[in-house]
């Protein structure tokens, strides 16, 4: 969150590979003006990640809550797995509920 054009950082998850490898992975919040300028904000995260805190190893997935005209909060759809008997009736128009 120190770093510019960060509004928010969330699903935050620290690892240990091995001894000497450090990976995060988690979601970055930007903000609307630096929109346009995600990649330099995710380099930035990263120098300062490696510099401060060894961590080496990132998958950062970038966004822009105050950019989005749709609701934050997606819905859980259920999705029957393949060859499944629900699945199957679904194919049919057997299931008897809506999804």
């Amino acid at each position: 969150r120190g770093i510019e054009g960060v509004k928010d950082v969330h699903h935050l998850n620290i690892w240990t590979i091995c001894s000497h490898i450090i990976a995060l992975s988690a979601h970055v919040d930007v903000a609307p003006d630096f929109r346009d300028r995600q990649a330099g904000v995710l380099r930035a995260i990263e120098e300062a990640l490696f510099e401060k805190h060894h961590i080496s190893h990132t998958t950062l997935q970038v966004e822009c809550t105050l950019c989005v005209d749709g609701p934050l909060l997606k819905e859980l759809q259920h999705r029957p797995r393949a060859g499944s008997t629900h699945a199957r009736d679904h194919k049919k128009g057997r299931c008897g509920h809506s999804h």
